[in-house]
């Protein structure tokens, strides 16, 4: 591993994150709360919410440029193309999956952002070297598993009573949550994330050797539908065709559940095939 990389990409993780933190307290909220009077109506919700995802756009990039340079420090140089090719791509296409929601699809850019990502993957699959796509996808499954234990985990804490983050997780309705979930039920998602996390890195690199192959790829295949459907969403509160996207959740379910569900549903779906 090279120290001097590593080093790079976490300060890279640190700049990303002030820069959202920083960004959203002290620049953000104060432009949000700007009347904009010079647009007309159906104008002024569109510009508030393009100032913050053009911001935390940002802060996505940056994070890619640590995970490129994690790549770069830890792998093998004849796989680094690909992991590159795969980490562009999955930028683009979170970028491209944020701007159609928050848009309503009337974005310019989010095709276009789409386009890129597409074609980066598409050069990976089929990339010829010494090294092939098949080569990255037990990082990806590692990558995808740890993931899904890490939402479990947090959804373990507020099944044990921790509060902190739950008022950004409930849809909501005239400021309302729509419903309020019990520990019992928070605590079978948690399980079902745990388990889930364990079926990816079951099928990527035979973590647990069940010998049950073609369970795991079936399993697999329903994960990654249901990763899509929930990217999809309600066609109200949530997903990528919500109508509502002015609450508190419809905000974070546009800047980071949804895109990342996406991302999960990739993730799964690449390790499977």
């Amino acid at each position: 591993m090279d120290w001097r990389l590593t080093i790079a990409a976490i300060i890279a993780l640190g700049i990303a994150v002030i820069h959202s933190m920083l960004g959203e307290k002290h620049i953000i909220r104060r432009l949000a709360r700007m009347s904009f009077d010079v647009f007309p109506p159906q104008r002024r919700e569109f510009i508030r919410l393009t100032i913050r995802l053009a911001w935390h756009l940002t802060s996505v990039f940056m994070l890619g440029c640590s995970a490129l340079l994690i790549v770069l420090a830890i792998r093998p140089i004849e796989l680094v193309s690909i992991f590159v090719l795969e980490i562009i791509g999955a930028l683009f296409v979170v970028c491209a999956a944020i701007t159609a929601s928050y848009s309503k699809g009337r974005h310019i850019a989010w095709p276009l952002f789409a386009s890129v990502g597409v074609l980066s993957w598409w050069a990976a699959v089929q990339h010829e070297g010494v090294s092939s796509f098949d080569n990255t996808k037990p990082a990806i499954g590692i990558a995808v598993s740890l993931i899904l234990f890490l939402i479990g985990a947090i959804h373990f804490y507020w099944a044990a009573g921790g509060s902190a983050g739950l008022f950004a997780a409930i849809p909501e309705k005239d400021g309302k949550p729509l419903f309020r979930p019990d520990r019992t039920g928070t605590a079978i998602i948690s399980v079902f994330l745990s388990l889930a996390a364990a079926l990816v890195a079951e099928q990527s690199i035979g973590l647990v050797q069940l010998g049950l192959p073609e369970v795991t790829h079936i399993g697999c295949i329903l994960l990654s539908l249901i990763l899509v459907v929930r990217s999809v969403g309600d066609f109200r509160y949530l997903g990528l065709f919500k109508t509502v996207q002015t609450t508190t959740f419809g905000y974070y379910d546009t800047a980071a559940y949804t895109p990342l569900c996406l991302l999960l549903a990739v993730g799964v779906m690449t390790v499977t095939l």
